[in-house]
This record gives C-alpha cells, structure tokens and sequence, in this order.
C-alpha cells in the first residue's frame, strides 16, 4: 500500500476509532478479497429483512418495497488487532467491532444494484442508516437500510381472479458468477417475512439463487421472487352484485306496459349508462391493455343483457303502435323466458372458471404460507 494512502487509512482509524484494526499493508480498496482457495469465486452471504410492502401499482406496473439487506463476505486482508479486548457485540458471527459508515469508502464493497429499479430512497435523518462490522475472524457485514420501486410486468388477462409475480434481482455489476458468488443465507430466521395486510391482495415470498442471463457472460445475483395472489371480495362487492342487480332492473323494463314509453326508456337507458360508467371506473384500475380480461367479458356481457331488452321494448312499442298488438305480446313473453334462460348459462359457464381460478390461488397461497 501506498504511503498515501496508509496515512489515509492511519487518520481514518483516529477519528473513526478503526485503530483497532490490522489492515494489510499491501491493501487496496479497488481489489476484490480473494477466497481462502483463490481458484474459487468469493463467497458472499445475504440476508434481506423485507420491512413492508409499501405499494402496489397495477397503471404503472410496479412495486414498493422497503428493505434492510445485510451482505457478509470474509477479507483476509482486514483483521481485528490481537491485543484488542473490548468489542461492540457478539453474535453467531464472533466477536465483532462496529465501524463508521464513512469507512466504506475506504475498503472493498460489493457492486450490487437492483435490475429494473426506478428509484431507490434512502431514508435519512441525521445519519445514513448503514453499518459495518468486522468480527475477529475477518468475516466483514454490510447493513444497510433503504426503500425502491422496482419494475413488475403485469398481466391482467384473468383479473379479478389474477395473480402476478415480482422478480427483484439484485446483481453484481462487474464481477462474474466465476468471481463471486451470492447466496441467500440458508437459515429462515435470518430473513424477516413482514406480517402485512394488503388492501386486494395475498403474497408469499421466494428467496432463490440467481446468475444473469442476459449477457454474453454470467454475472453474480440473488433473486427475491414475490407472488401477489388477489383477493375477489373487493370486485363482488363492488362490480358483481351492482351489475347483477342492473341486469335485473334492466329485465324488469319488459313488465311494463307498453304503453308507459318514457318509463321504459328512462329505466332502460339509465341501467345502461349506470353498467357502462361501471366498466370506464373498472378500467381505471388497470393500465390501457389491448386483451380482455375476465372482469371485461363480465361487464361487456351484462352491458349487452341491458341494451337487448331495450332493443326489445322499443321493438315491442313500436309493434304496439303498429296494430300488431298480439305479436308484440308474444314476443315480449319470449324474451321474458329467453333472455334471463341466457343469462343463467352465461353464469353457469363463467363462474365455476372464476371459482376455480380463486381456489388454486387460494391454496397455493395456504401451501406457502405454511412453508413460511
């Protein structure tokens, strides 16, 4: 090492109290620590204490996350002093001495970003929210505190009854898959599953090993894989039923007489445009897809149910006012029969390939939460 940079490093210890330390003279910051069998990647071990899901945006296709992720990795070439007795804590680890934040700049740190991220908030009061520790065997942990929107391709071709999956990918810039090495750390307890209540929806979390693809060469990574299963209690409450009821109200304009024009239409045309502004407020929910979607074929439907009795009633009025009283009579109690026979065989199509959408969701979401 450069006397420079040893004069760093001594003025550093000073203020931050790393006097405590034995740091190689040959050291430098840029270099990767090698392994104890330097033919071998670098072994580095990561734990991640998801806080909370902040968000779920389905119109921009994302997701909020706030995170601790604490990396472990051993460097030879820093070392606790052997005449130290006094440590800041002990864990499973060893012992271990706690450093300043401001060291990091001065010692290797891993390359790690988050793929498809958006932004990334640190969240700041006085003092960065990050650690350092150097434990006796020369293991080194890195904690830190931080919260980002990631990018999260939807599809909504089975909504309300969908379930989505979330791929957060944390990645090594620079070092291959032969250089480093991430893992998830093997013990549950390491990682913290928050006990969240999502306003529409069910999760479960997935922690798997992960080499990038992408590029000519593999470079390092870990994969968080988030399983969003959604809840239907919301969309029966607030599009099933109210629909249903329209469709029925719409039905009943055909008991009418014939004769109350203004009451036919005024009913009809109401139960109309009450579905059709239902189907713009479901849209709103969802980003601008080019495919229908389960809830689409449902909506769609009930609005057709609707403007085909008042098809029929003015075909009914119009027959009325034509002298073909008897006819018009006979159609009507046709359509009477025919239109809600219908609309019960639409329903016993439509519902058992909801329901049992809702329950495979449902038990995998069971299933992994016992895993869990």
């Amino acid at each position: 090492m450069s006397s420079s940079n040893s004069l760093i490093l001594l003025l550093l210890g000073c203020v931050f109290g790393h006097h405590q330390l034995d740091i190689a003279e040959n050291y430098q910051s840029h270099m990767r620590p090698l392994a104890q069998d330097e033919k071998k990647p670098l072994e580095m071990v990561a734990a991640l204490n998801l806080r909370n899901i902040v968000d779920i945006s389905e119109t921009r296709q994302q997701i909020t996350l706030e995170t601790s992720l604490k990396l472990y990795w051993k460097d030879k070439n820093i070392k606790i002093k052997k005449d130290v007795t006094e440590f800041d804590g002990t864990d499973k680890n060893h012992d271990y001495i706690l450093l300043d934040p401001k060291f990091m700049k001065d010692i290797w740190m891993p390359d790690i970003f988050i793929d498809q991220s958006i932004n990334i908030r640190v969240p700041n009061f006085y003092t960065t929210p990050a650690s350092i520790r150097v434990y006796n065997n020369s293991l080194i942990r890195l904690s830190s505190r931080f919260n980002f929107d990631v990018a999260c391709p939807m599809n909504f071709s089975k909504y309300p009854v969908d379930d989505q999956t979330c791929l957060v990918m944390f990645e090594s810039f620079s070092y291959k898959a032969s250089q480093l090495n991430m893992t998830w750390d093997p013990n549950k307890k390491a990682h913290n599953i928050p006990k969240v209540e999502l306003a529409q929806f069910k999760y479960h979390i997935h922690r798997e090993p992960y080499t990038t693809k992408e590029y000519t060469e593999p470079f390092a990574g870990l994969l968080l894989r988030i399983h969003l299963v959604r809840q239907i209690d919301f969309h029966i409450i607030q599009t099933y039923l109210p629909s249903t009821i329209l469709v029925i109200l719409g039905y009943l304009v055909l008991f009418l007489p014939a004769k109350t024009v203004p009451g036919r239409i005024g009913l009809g045309m109401m139960t109309y445009l009450t579905l059709t502004t239902m189907n713009s407020s479901n849209k709103s929910m969802l980003p601008q897809v080019s495919y229908m979607t389960f809830m689409d074929i449902w909506v769609i439907t009930c609005i057709l149910f609707v403007f085909t009795t008042n098809v029929v009633s003015i075909i009914e009025i119009v027959m009325l006012k034509s002298g073909m009283v008897l006819v018009g009579k006979k159609f009507n109690l046709i359509c009477k029969i025919l239109l809600p026979a219908l609309f019960i065989v639409f329903n016993t199509v439509y519902w058992p390939i909801i329901l049992i959408q809702y329950w495979e969701n449902k038990t995998i979401t069971a299933v992994h939460r016992d895993d869990h």
